[in-house]
């Protein structure tokens, strides 16, 4: 598959819900050469390559975990592109910005993620404490999205 990029990226917070209810998310830290931070799964969206999938081949390149059922949110927004990043994208040359759309995914509590070089730790964490530990405000606001759908019993076997 080529490395060709479309200007477009996913954010895909996977999350279990416990014994007690309590909604639990998964958080990856990302490795000190991409930055030290933690985030959610992301990644861009391959040529040709619908959003949904790309979500789900970045689940399992950087878990190792293989997902079928994805929610698709309506949970968008833009982000500016690194410049050391702006040349794996194939646009205009003063294009700035690409759009990240943002999916969720429920997982069992039992998932392991087996890590890609691109991470140096994972956890399960409450909405408060990953709001706590995430870097981008961005994602801290998806997250709370994300959260709040959930919380409002999104059917976990829905795909988009």
């Amino acid at each position: 598959m080529s490395s060709y990029r479309q200007p477009y990226q996913i954010l895909l917070y996977c999350c279990h819900i416990d014994s007690a209810g309590n909604i639990n998310w998964l958080l990856l830290k990302r490795t000190p050469a991409r930055g030290g931070f933690w985030q959610g799964i992301t990644g861009a969206a391959l040529k040709d390559e619908p959003l949904i999938d790309a979500a789900r081949r970045e689940m399992l390149e950087e878990t190792g975990i293989s997902l079928n059922n994805i929610i698709e949110t309506s949970i968008h927004y833009t982000i500016t592109v690194r410049p050391e990043w702006a040349a794996k994208y194939n646009f205009h040359p003063d294009q700035e910005f690409i759009t990240e759309d943002v999916f969720i995914a429920h997982l069992s509590p039992a998932d392991k993620p087996v890590l890609s070089d691109e991470h140096t730790d994972w956890g399960w964490y409450s909405l408060d404490q990953a709001v706590s530990i995430l870097y981008w405000p961005k994602n801290i606001d998806a997250l709370k999205k994300c959260h709040s759908i959930v919380s409002n019993n999104v059917n976990p076997d829905m795909e988009s």
